[in-house]
């Protein structure tokens, strides 16, 4: 099967570990030149980036190393001049000028004026934001890693900069759980190389270096990562199988393994599945599941009626529950409603944490060659999923 490189319980435990937030970067405490601006963040600013110019580079003036650590940031050397120019840049802590020499092993910030920055903050101090969640890191090295996204969690926001509702996004929050990367090319901050859906948990590939970025989103698109996906599906599925149903007039194809099935007084049966998509499109998995009338568990979004609504008849289903009976009837898929409308058609089940994890990846190292697989356990939510199905279950034959 595609994802039988992933074995359930194949866990990598050379490079597991669990991290909190990394303290900010100590800058001593030695006073700054007569005349130089006040060492950190000016009132109401707070650092938004960090880099490390790497040793063995050739000393440059500040708006040519600026232009260099921070390309995706300032797009041209005339912008990286203008930040300069406006005092954005510190050095070590200290504010410099057009003129600054930076030398190798020397830090870079940028200030930025933030909401609710505290006098002299940082953008991850405690005194200017809430302490950033703690990722789960399988595995790092110099190039990229691999953590754990908690679901619930956006992978980040849209538009550019670093704005007050970025905070809790897994992009504000990588800078504080990874090791700074010293490498050349280095990014301003980690960045992810693809997305889960803000309700999936599961394992993200991140990139350190412009390098790394470039070569895993390459094998991203020439479907060269292979993937595999946990879910709790309502109704029973039995055996194997591929689903082949295009989403927005683009071919997708997805394919499943059923694990075992648990009794449900609410959906009469409960499905734990394996998923391995060879195509990468939005809401794939939960949208493939939906229209074979097995919607993810606790998905608010696509349910029974989903098949239904967007004009796809399925075969009614003795063991589930499908959109053309007088159950699955009562189950509104939310693609087109307000999140509120889907909480109270669905009642209970849109209030559950969704049942889809990415629990297994395996790619070619862009640098090493050496082929990465990587695999965690399903989260504890899917067994005390089970256990309140089958709960509910027997309270009910027993009523």
């Amino acid at each position: 099967m595609p994802w039988s490189i992933f074995p359930a319980d194949s866990i990598l435990q050379s490079q597991h570990r669990s991290l909190g937030a990394l303290p900010d970067v100590v800058v001593p405490d030695a006073p700054p030149p007569r005349g130089e601006a006040k060492r950190g963040p000016r009132p109401g600013h707070a650092i938004v980036a960090t880099a490390l110019q790497p040793d063995g580079v050739l000393a440059q003036p500040l708006p040519a190393a600026v232009a260099a650590l921070f390309a995706e940031r300032y797009g041209t050397p005339t912008a990286a001049k203008r930040a300069c120019r406006r005092g954005e840049v510190l050095v070590d802590g200290v504010q410099r000028g057009m003129t600054w020499v930076v030398r190798g092993g020397q830090w870079l910030e940028l200030q930025a004026r933030v909401q609710g920055a505290a006098h002299g903050g940082r953008a991850n101090s405690h005194a200017s934001a809430p302490r950033p969640t703690p990722l789960e890191v399988v595995y790092e090295d110099d190039h990229l890693a691999v953590v754990v996204k908690p679901p619930g969690m956006p992978v980040q926001v849209q538009g550019r900069g670093l704005k007050p509702s970025e905070q809790g996004t897994l992009a504000s929050v990588l800078p504080h759980c990874l090791r700074p990367c010293s490498l050349p090319g280095v990014l301003w901050r980690p960045q992810h190389v693809h997305r889960l859906d803000a309700p999936t948990g599961g394992l993200v590939v991140v990139a350190k270096t412009r390098g790394a970025l470039a070569a895993l989103s390459g094998a991203f698109a020439q479907r060269e990562v292979r993937k595999r996906y946990i879910a709790i599906v309502g109704g029973r599925l039995e055996g194997a199988g591929r689903m082949e149903a295009p989403l927005d007039g683009r071919p997708c194809l997805t394919h499943w393994a059923a694990e075992g099935a648990t009794r449900s007084a609410r959906h009469r049966w409960v499905t734990t599945v394996s998923l391995a998509p060879h195509t990468g499109r939005r809401h794939q998995l939960r949208r493939h599941l939906a229209l074979l009338g097995h919607p993810v568990l606790g998905d608010p979004q696509y349910s029974y009626g989903y098949a239904k609504q967007v004009g796809r008849p399925m075969t009614p289903r003795e063991d589930g529950l499908a959109a053309d009976t007088p159950e699955g009837a009562g189950h509104a898929a939310a693609a087109e409603t307000p999140r509120a409308m889907a909480v109270a058609r669905l009642g209970p089940q849109a209030r559950d944490e969704m049942c889809l994890w990415a629990v297994g990846i395996a790619f070619t190292h862009p640098f090493t060659g050496e082929h990465v697989s990587l695999a965690i356990p399903e989260p504890l939510v899917f067994q005390a999923a089970r256990a309140r199905e089958l709960a509910a279950w027997r309270a009910k034959v027993e009523a």
